[in-house]
């Protein structure tokens, strides 16, 4: 069982709880009483959850597409879906953002927690095998101590899972 639907289960056991406290307030100990407007009401929030929580099917050649897509970057059809869907992007970030720390001269970089989540769209990354990830709220010390703002540029190389090249440029 999926934890999204044990955590649904959980929330409607929570909730209807507390709502039957409040029935039991409003109407006292007359249960018949009570039931002939709660079982619409009861009948139409689970059919809702019902409907918000079913999935669509999804066809088996887009799936085998994405499959691959995840394991081997030159199976992907467009840069966005390499980016979303290929497993290696994770170290590809977290590489770049290795090596944009070892770019700092005087001093820690201050980088965002997610850095590098920007990239070029129309670059073809599947056939070129290189991608290029952007950080545009990077933050360098400066000779006098002060924090600079900087745009980072990382070329990473998808076949050798290395960073090529990384270019910082000021604002």
């Amino acid at each position: 069982m999926d934890w999204s639907i044990i955590c649904f289960i959980l929330l409607l056991a929570c909730i209807g709880t507390l709502f039957s406290g409040v029935v039991f307030l409003i109407f006292g100990r007359s249960p018949l009483k009570a039931a002939k407007w709660l079982m619409p009401i009861a009948l139409g929030i689970g059919f809702g959850g019902w409907l918000a929580y079913s999935e669509p099917e999804v066809s088996s050649a887009a799936e085998e597409e994405s499959v691959s897509c995840r394991s081997d970057y030159t199976a992907c059809a467009s840069q966005e879906e390499l980016v979303d869907t290929y497993k290696e992007m994770t170290a590809a970030r977290v590489s770049c953002k290795r090596a944009a720390q070892k770019l700092a001269r005087y001093g820690d970089a201050e980088l965002p927690f997610y850095s590098f989540g920007s990239y070029f769209p129309y670059e073809n990354s599947a056939k070129s095998g290189k991608i290029s990830l952007t950080e545009d709220d990077a933050r360098y010390q400066n000779g006098f101590g002060a924090m600079e703002h900087v745009k980072l540029k990382c070329v990473y190389d998808l076949q050798a899972r290395e960073v090529v090249e990384i270019i910082a440029s000021g604002e």
